[in-house]
């Protein structure tokens, strides 16, 4: 099983690191030196650090970040929960290709990066419902369940859009032969991110207090 712990830089280093992603975030600079200096402290190995950078890179919302986060997301040396947020962070990126940059991501058959991935797509609209109709015709039973159903609904814009497609894609409505579709006001019940308690179990893994995992998780979910 892979370990899942960072070791940590010492405090005066990892005080002025995180007082310069303050700084970034202040003065929103996403300049391609900025950008490069922010993916260079994503491999610092530290895990707050790690983490906190990537918040940094969710809030920035930096089209110069897209090819670093990808990169990031495609290595798979680094933790589960850091490659989910650099894919949160590139959810935020306003691009017409976001499609095309998701489907060719490497998820290495990891559950929970499939899961994210997948999540991911849904949110892109229509642009995404090839690649998610060609998942479906051959997806692993541990994903033949509510959350892949919920982001075809999404890609398509409706369960009545998703129905009219998969009369045209022979796997897409096999996998969707007697399966129930949502109604469409029920909205989105699933994310790209684990469920709190497993993140929980890892920052504590790492040697983060349970205030400090909700110091970073508030910074993440103020959403600026």
């Amino acid at each position: 099983m892979k370990n899942n712990t960072q070791a940590a830089l010492a405090p005066f280093w990892q005080k002025r690191l995180l007082s310069i992603i303050e700084k970034i975030e202040l003065t929103k600079k996403t300049d391609i030196v900025t950008i490069k200096a922010l993916y260079s402290l994503l491999y610092s190995g530290d895990f707050a650090l790690t983490f906190r950078s990537l918040i940094c890179f969710y809030r920035l919302r930096a089209q110069a970040g897209l090819p670093y986060l990808c990169a990031f997301f495609n290595d798979c040396s680094q933790l589960v929960p850091f490659r989910l947020m650099a894919l949160e962070a590139l959810c935020r990126l306003n691009n017409q290709d976001m499609a095309i940059k998701l489907a060719v991501l490497k998820h290495g058959n990891h559950p929970l990066l499939e899961r994210g991935l997948i999540v991911a797509l849904g949110m892109q609209g229509r642009a995404a419902l090839p690649y998610l109709a060609e998942f479906a015709a051959s997806a692993p039973l541990y994903m033949r369940d509510s959350v892949l159903t919920e982001a075809l609904v999404m890609a398509a814009g409706s369960s009545a859009a998703l129905a009219a497609a998969a009369a045209e894609h022979q796997g897409l409505r096999r996998y969707l032969r007697y399966r129930l579709l949502p109604e469409d006001e029920d909205g989105r019940h699933f994310s790209i991110m684990p469920a709190p308690d497993y993140l929980l179990q890892i920052f504590l893994e790492n040697g983060l207090t349970k205030q400090e995992y909700k110091a970073l998780l508030h910074r993440f979910e103020k959403n600026e």
